[in-house]
């Protein structure tokens, strides 16, 4: 039989039913479910690419994560996509299901925005929580607030030691660093093997793992521009990779420039060591002998750290993301999907793997939630689209868009147009944007790939088709050959901006598109 469990909201029963089935299963996938759920550990790189070797990167170092790529049960996913690429929203559209303008987590959760999801949102580790699941924290946080994605350890909750976090409260108040907690792989795996230490023989458990890898921490710091030599010598289960400029093979949507090859190296060398804490962590999983019975996800927050890549909806690089899926209780060889996967499927994945209802009387912002991804372990097709939905990063840094990818074609309705872009700071400050700045306003060559003008300076609608243009070069939108195309993508994007009650479809229309520039 089906096993559920239907959860109460804080504010009381209420009796209005799903908007959407969300939790859709197969009989074998709900008689696994029933007989014994499964347990979650959820690895989340940040500001990962694909420099990984699975994805075909023969210079980058990543022997763990391709280990865990070619376990039986794996599926690695070619078209995954966050759901925003920008760290606190798209960590809570991870730990929701629901998208940012939705869920309320329209920026980043620090000063001077400090952006919030709305105190009425469920995240993932309350809904298994309430299921019986222990659950727990183990590097970046970085969202709020704590009542809305509750962990039970690792958030401080129970004294001084339990403080596992980074970019937490606790860390804050205790005077934690938070490299510390987010890089040192050492103090990482040390937590998750306390973690362990506290679950009952049986007791299925999340284990939410962030790593501080591979965000920058200020450019050219004394530290590397990616903490890449932090803890040298002091972390006893890292032994660091240094990349050097030589090494790197330049992606073809950056310029190959003496300061973006530096810039380069020392992302990879973050890299490796996120991936030496990756192989740490399943590692602590086998040693407390629950390897066969965890499932395991690989992700990252959001795009590269690069121009074109983080807080951009048009590009792979930017809404792209890798995603390995190990499930141990399948019977199966490792396997690679074109299947689109997006962020908001992981919510509907663990629940429905645990047989836990999705609340029928859920709200956000006290509007009636539905999720709309789907399972990714119960052998269905799945989603034929993911959605995109971008308002700001930081205070600072506001461009509204939303995007659908569906079909070979990637989407995005830019709304308001009649904004500069915005760059966000992580690439502003680098030498290798200041250089593609300065050539471009000169009027010279600046050896990118993309207009600088047109890229500062986007229309309302961009159409591209994945297949044949994977930069992101040629936008169709407007084009008589693809019209139908485009106007089958637009009625999907709004149809799902509906769907989700999105405070911004008032401006899909160019005569509103002036009042959502603020």
């Amino acid at each position: 039989p089906l096993r559920f469990v239907f959860l109460q909201s804080r504010g009381g029963a209420h009796t209005t039913m799903f908007a959407r089935v969300a939790l859709l299963f197969t009989t074998a996938a709900a008689a696994r479910a029933a007989a014994a759920p499964p347990s979650f550990l959820f690895l989340l790189v940040d500001d990962g690419g694909f420099n990984v070797g699975v994805y075909g990167d023969n210079v980058t170092s990543t022997p763990h994560l391709d280990a865990l790529a070619n376990r039986r049960g794996a599926v690695t996913y070619d078209n995954a996509y966050v759901a925003v690429s920008s760290c606190s929203p798209s960590r809570s559209t991870i730990l929701s299901g629901l998208p940012t303008h939705q869920n309320g987590m329209y920026g980043l959760h620090q000063y001077p925005g400090n952006f919030a999801s709305n105190p009425d949102v469920q995240g993932l580790p309350n809904l298994l929580g309430g299921a019986g699941y222990l659950t727990g924290i183990v590097g970046k946080y970085h969202v709020g607030p704590v009542d809305a994605y509750d962990f039970e350890y690792g958030l401080g909750k129970h004294g001084q030691g339990d403080c596992w976090s980074g970019a937490s409260d606790c860390m804050k108040k205790g005077g934690l660093d938070y490299s510390h907690q987010t890089r040192n792989i050492t103090n990482m795996k040390l937590h998750a093997r306390t973690f362990f230490g506290r679950l009952a023989p049986t007791q299925p458990f999340l284990l939410y793992v962030g790593f501080g890898d591979a965000h920058r921490c200020g450019y050219n710091g004394p530290e590397g521009s990616f903490c890449e030599t932090y803890g040298v010598g002091a972390i006893p289960d890292w032994t660091p990779r240094v990349f050097t400029p030589a090494e790197m093979r330049v992606p073809g949507f950056l310029p190959d420039t003496p300061a973006m090859r530096q810039d380069l190296a020392g992302y990879y060398s973050a890299t490796n060591r996120m991936d030496q804490g990756v192989g740490l962590m399943l590692a602590e999983v086998a040693a407390a002998g629950r390897a066969d019975s965890t499932v395991v996800f690989f992700f990252s927050d959001n795009g590269t750290p690069f121009p074109s890549g983080k807080t951009n909806l048009f590009t792979r690089q930017g809404q792209g993301s890798p995603l390995i899926v190990v499930d141990p209780r399948a019977d199966a060889a490792p396997a690679r999907s074109a299947r689109v996967a997006s962020a908001l499927d992981f919510v509907p994945t663990m629940l429905g793997a645990a047989g836990v209802a999705y609340p029928p009387d859920a709200k956000a912002g006290g509007r009636p939630a539905a999720l709309t991804g789907t399972s990714l372990l119960t052998g269905e097709s799945g989603n034929a689209a993911a959605y995109g939905s971008h308002n700001f990063h930081s205070l600072y840094a506001y461009y509204p868009s939303r995007s659908v990818v569906e079909g070979g074609y990637h989407y995005v309705h830019n709304v308001a147009p009649g904004l500069r872009y915005a760059i966000l700071e992580d690439v502003a400050t680098t030498d290798g944007w200041k250089d593609i700045v300065a050539a471009a306003e000169a009027g010279r060559p600046t050896g990118w790939v993309y207009n600088y003008t047109q890229y500062m300076h986007r229309p309302q609608y961009e159409l591209y088709d994945t297949a044949a243009d994977p930069l992101s070069l040629h936008n169709l939108a407007g084009s008589a050959s693809v019209a139908a195309v485009e106007a089958r993508l637009a009625k999907a994007l709004a149809d799902w901006q509906a769907a989700t009650h999105d405070p911004w479809l008032p401006c899909i229309g160019q005569e509103t598109a002036l009042e959502c520039s603020f």
